[in-house]
């Protein structure tokens, strides 16, 4: 859409890599995956009678994963598990982070991560990765690793044989490397500096608008305490300073059996893969004395405050209100509790202001819930609103008045529970899927509970136990827990906007004093929220299909399709699979798309899909909808694209009827609330106000403009005019005309259901579906050809020190042979990323992830489109620019080496072995419109078993044009 990331992604939250926020929810403390419980006490709730619970209120673990510790103190997690199979995802944990350096090992944590890929006693060098792409792994994919403020995290994925793993096999190999990681790293020197650029350009990454703002919020929160001035990814003085002698004092230090765990989950006999981790680690010894961890307490955060921070990168506002505390542990029923309630109240709030939005009764155009925990002992929820910057003051007010509000009033029966809705069906859900959990899910589980003794129940404790707790909890209860919070936790405020509006903006003392002055405020409670009973529409009588087909003689694994075609011209493909339990997904698709839009309609055609799905549905008003639809998971997505219109969706099993159903208005009963056009112009106005105040978007808007050549249906974003004129009479006539007749779409159905009961489902809200005469549409071609030669431009926005190298280049394919073409694509972008992580991340050592990527479109036009992108210091980016050209000069004109072929080629091998059913749905859909497509995927490792060094060689000749390409550069201004 050309929006930039939330503030909550775009914030580091305290790791390297970025992390998502810590959303302190029931689940995510049940599966291990969030730090936020909260210290407190459960009112009249009797613990002791809860399944799954101590009599100490402590949580039993699942018999289901076997937690040995050795003698050395390494602490190991096992599991057998088989979604999705013939695989394992092994873990090294380290508990320690940058908190944890000496004050000369600034960004050391972070820095020994990056040496672990480049040399153990066994694989010196790069033979470490050289040996993973050997089974098929891929550097960052497969193999990959994450530092924060309090932890290190190793990641591998390998591929098992069923049933057994010995020494030799890529998991005994894993299990060596994790040893390796753990005792054996070799520090050399020369390697130390060579990887100083590759960090160095990390860093720069992190110096964008996101890592200034996650700078100024850690400054709030993590002040005078031992994390101050322990960024993960350190400075660049500390990186450019770094020496082997710094590191390997870290790595002695903290790199003990005793601090460590190992995760082991996957398709294995747990008993010989027990062997196996204890031949490997048991004889691992510490290196240097038990260290003493330094103070984490955290500065008191109990009083107000208040930071206004403006910035170049940005050009939208924000306000976002924390409440903080300590965190206290999450281990216990009460403080789940607890955590439960305070979460309830967020949400409720959240609700109301989004509400507001959907009303058209705001000054801000989107509210949602953040965190700012970034560290272990630090619980910070938060509330954000994004704004026009003209409007940051009238957000900031209205931020403090609902968080001031419920204070006083508390939550209505309605609201809370069209809540308590949502946090039940994600239960449900859950357990529902329990048979499908995978690999990842399970070791994501364990790296927490290690670290922070997250709870591990086995499915039914854990339903019983959420099922339970929900039932003891009131609107009261969280009334009187938001309260506690409210007064206990000093308010922080959070104001980001433009650095244009620095002078206009509340300074910091006369934030403080509105939040001092809430008291004062007149407030009146919220009208209880009105139940919303039955469902989004009447059950249609069946209409039965004029036609089922199988569409293939030879099941194949997870695909078995059948097609339904029905009277009114609509195709449905029906395939059940056991992939996720409790799972349905849908795609549908119909030609014609922004192409058949008549050129006056396109502006409103762009911001048709904003404005519907912001207005409600049938007879429901968007608040309404919400409702309604809490009560269930259901995700479904419209999308008017440049030659189709279609949709996605996912649901549970349980819930397929009211997915078909929301579908189904959208085709018959759409809305057009013209409190949703005024949203979405308001949410596009800082963008086309200021084009250049987000680097990204003007990257996106000065390639629409080479590549495009003006066509107004690929814009970037609206002109000022555009969004001025926007019309929703204009709206509602486009979305009728694309979104009407069913007679050319085409649905695909993958999941967890039963053949006969979606069969009815399908005929009552796809068959009954009334039909125009209008005939089977065809889109036209609108794409311009690429311009001619090669297209440079260096675009100049934005500060910041790191620059940004994309090339796109487009190439026309055999249609004839559409599923060699897709295997060859998939090795291309292997040989591609390979090679350059090879010679210009670690040969020129100053880009961070070089990658490419090839990937085959059909429509408007056949063709494969490989695009190429490295990162790296503005200073160096000539240099960047030639080394990287000569190296995919040599891939066009010498093709790959047989090692890089093996290794890009085992990589596919690896990856064709799972699916999913998003992949599904759009194959069957493909597989209707050209029959030889199924077969094609069906057959698409034995096309790769036969797609040798020669054919890759003239598939990289082929897209990799040499004089013919786009190419931008985008560097600081």
């Amino acid at each position: 859409s050309g929006y930039p990331a939330p503030m909550a992604d775009r914030r580091r939250q305290g790791s390297v890599r970025g992390g998502l926020p810590i959303l302190v929810t029931a689940m995510l403390l049940l599966t291990g995956c969030s730090y936020g419980a909260r210290q407190g006490t459960a009112v009249g709730f009797d613990q002791s009678a809860t399944v799954g619970t101590t009599p100490d209120g402590s949580f039993e673990t699942d018999p289901d994963v076997r937690i040995v510790t050795l003698d050395n103190g390494l602490t190991v997690y096992l599991r057998h598990n088989e979604t999705p199979g013939r695989n394992a995802e092994l873990r090294l944990v380290v508990n320690a982070g940058s908190v944890d350096e000496a004050p000369d090992q600034v960004g050391a944590a972070h820095f020994l991560e990056h040496m672990m890929f480049n040399g153990t006693t066994t694989w010196p060098g790069n033979a470490l990765i050289d040996q993973l792409r050997e089974f098929g792994m891929e550097f960052g994919a497969d193999v990959n690793a994450y530092t924060s403020y309090d932890e290190t995290v190793f990641e591998l994925d390998v591929p098992t044989e069923p049933g057994g793993a010995d020494s030799d096999a890529p998991i005994g190999i894993g299990l060596d490397i994790l040893s390796e990681w753990l005792s054996a790293a070799t520090l050399d020197a020369v390697e130390v500096d060579a990887e100083v650029g590759v960090v160095l350009d990390e860093w720069r990454g992190d110096q964008s608008f996101s890592g200034r703002l996650g700078d100024a919020v850690a400054n709030v929160y993590l002040a005078q305490s031992a994390y101050d001035d322990h960024s993960p990814i350190g400075t660049a003085d500390a990186i450019q300073s770094m020496t082997s002698q710094k590191l390997r004092a870290f790595y002695d230090r903290w790199y003990r059996p005793d601090n460590a765990a190992v995760v082991v989950v996957g398709d294995f006999d747990v008993d010989d893969v027990e062997q196996l981790v204890r031949t490997e680690f048991e004889g691992l010894t510490p290196r240097a004395d038990a260290p003493t961890r330094a103070d984490r307490a955290l500065q008191p955060l109990d009083q107000p405050s208040a930071v206004v921070f403006t910035d170049p990168d940005t050009s939208v506002a924000e306000v976002e209100l924390t409440l903080p505390q300590p965190w206290k542990g999450a281990t216990t029923l009460p403080q789940l509790r607890t955590a439960v309630v305070d979460d309830l109240a967020f949400e409720m709030i959240v609700n109301r202001l989004s509400d507001d939005v959907s009303r058209g009764q705001a000054p801000f155009s989107e509210a949602y819930r953040s965190d700012n925990g970034m560290v272990r002992d630090l619980d910070a929820p938060s509330v954000v609103l994004t704004t026009q910057p003209d409007e940051a003051d009238a957000a900031i007010d209205a931020l403090l008045i609902e968080f001031e509000r419920a204070d006083r009033f508390g939550f209505n029966a309605g609201e809370f529970q069209r809540a308590m809705n949502t946090f039940r069906s994600d239960v449900v859900a859950r357990y529902d899927a329990r048979d499908s959990i995978s690999d990842l899910d399970y070791a994501e589980q364990y790296v927490q509970h290690f670290l922070v003794g997250s709870p591990l129940l086995e499915p039914f404790t854990q339903r019983t136990v959420l099922t339970d707790l929900y039932d003891s909890i009131t609107t009261d209860d969280v009334g009187a827990a938001f309260s506690d919070r409210y007064h206990s936790s000093g308010s922080h405020l959070l104001v980001v906007a433009p650095d244009t509006l620095a002078d206009t903006l509340p300074t910091v003392q006369a934030l403080v004093d509105r939040l001092a002055a809430r008291s004062s405020l007149v407030i009146e409670p919220r009208e209880d929220t009105a139940a919303v009973e039955g469902e989004l529409m009447a059950r249609p009588d069946p209409v039965p299909e004029s036609s089922a087909d199988g569409m293939t003689d030879d099941p194949y694994s997870f695909i078995d399709p059948t097609l339904l075609t029905f009277p009114n011209g609509a195709r449905v493909v029906l395939n059940p699979t056991d992939i996720a339990a409790d799972s349905v997904v849908l795609a549908a698709s119909s030609p014609g798309g922004l192409s058949l839009v008549p050129d006056a309609d396109v502006p409103e055609a762009l911001r048709a899909v904003e404005v519907v799905t912001s207005s409600g549905l049938g007879t429901l008003d968007p608040v309404q909808l919400d409702t309604l639809l809490s009560a269930g998971s259901v995700e479904v997505y419209p999308a008017l694209e440049a030659t189709t219109e279609s949709f996605s969706g996912t649901s549970t099993t349980h819930d397929v009827e009211t997915m078909l159903q929301v579908i189904a208005t959208y085709l018959q009963q759409p809305r057009f609330d013209q409190a949703a056009l005024d949203s979405t112009i308001d949410s596009w106005r800082p963008y086309v106000d200021d084009p250049n105040g987000d680097p990204d978007l003007a990257v996106f808007a000065k390639y629409s403009e080479l590549r495009y050549a003006g066509e107004p249906r690929y814009a970037a974003m609206p002109t000022a005019a555009d969004l001025d004129a926007l019309d929703l009479a204009t709206v509602e006539r486009v979305w009728r005309d694309r979104f009407s007749s069913p007679g050319d779409w085409v649905f695909a159905i993958s999941g967890d259901f039963d053949l006969d009961e979606m069969t009815d489902l399908v005929r009552r809200y796809i068959g009954s579906l009334p039909t125009n005469s209008r005939p089977p549409e065809v889109a036209r071609d609108i794409q311009p050809p690429p311009p001619d030669g090669i297209a440079d431009a260096d675009v100049r926005v934005g500060t910041g020190q790191k620059a940004t190298l994309t090339r796109l280049y487009e190439a026309p394919i055999d249609l004839a042979d559409l599923g060699g073409e897709l295997v060859l694509a998939d090795i291309v972008s292997g040989v591609i990323s390979n090679r350059l992580t090879d010679r210009v991340r670690e040969a020129l050592g100053s880009s961070y992830s070089p990658y490419g990527s090839a990937s085959v479109y059909t429509d408007p036009d056949l063709l494969v489109e490989t695009y190429v992108e490295a990162t790296g210091d503005p200073d160096q980016i000539d240099e960047l620019t030639r080394v990287l050209n000569a190296e995919l000069v040599d891939l066009s004109a010498n093709g790959p080496t047989s090692s890089e072929f093996d290794d890009a080629k085992a990589a596919v091998e690896q990856s064709y072995d799972l699916f999913d059913d998003d992949t599904l749905t759009q194959l069957l859909i493909a597989a209707v419109i050209d029959d030889a497509a199924l077969d094609e995927f069906i057959r698409r490792r034995d096309t790769l078993a036969e797609t040798d060094l020669a054919d890759v060689r003239l598939a990289l000749e082929r897209s990799l044009p040499v004089d013919h390409y786009i190419q931008l550069r985008l560097l600081p201004g």
